[in-house]
C-alpha cells in the first residue's frame, strides 16, 4: 500500500482489514467492493492507484505477509500456515512464496 497518509490508501484501509481478516476464506470481489460501497471494477482501480498491484496481487501480497509472520512458528506446519492464508495446497502456496 502507498504512504498510510495518502487518502487513497486511507479509504482502501477497510477493505485491506476486511482481506486480513478473512484471508482464509474466498474474497469476491463483488464483496470487497461492498466493504466500501463501490463498484468492482472501481475497486480494482483504486486498488491499482493505491498500490501498483492488481487487487488479486494485493490480495497475494497480504496473504503471503500473513505467511511470513506465521513462518517463525515451529509448531505450525507449511500445510497449517497455507490454510490460514487462503492457498488452497501446500505446493500453491510454496510455488506462491
Amino acid at each position: 500500500v502507498s504512504a498510510a497518509g495518502d487518502p487513497q490508501s486511507r479509504r482502501l484501509e477497510p477493505v485491506f482489514a476486511h482481506i486480513r481478516a478473512h484471508l482464509d476464506q474466498r474474497l469476491p470481489v463483488a464483496r470487497l467492493a461492498q466493504v466500501i460501497g463501490v463498484s468492482a471494477s472501481q475497486l480494482e482501480r483504486l486498488v491499482r492507484r493505491a498500490t501498483g498491484r492488481s487487487l488479486v496481487g494485493q490480495v497475494t501480497a497480504l496473504r503471503l505477509a500473513e505467511a511470513k509472520r506465521l513462518l517463525v512458528d515451529p509448531s505450525l506446519s507449511i500445510a497449517a500456515i497455507a490454510a490460514r492464508c487462503g492457498f488452497r495446497s501446500p505446493a500453491f502456496f510454496a510455488a506462491r512464496f
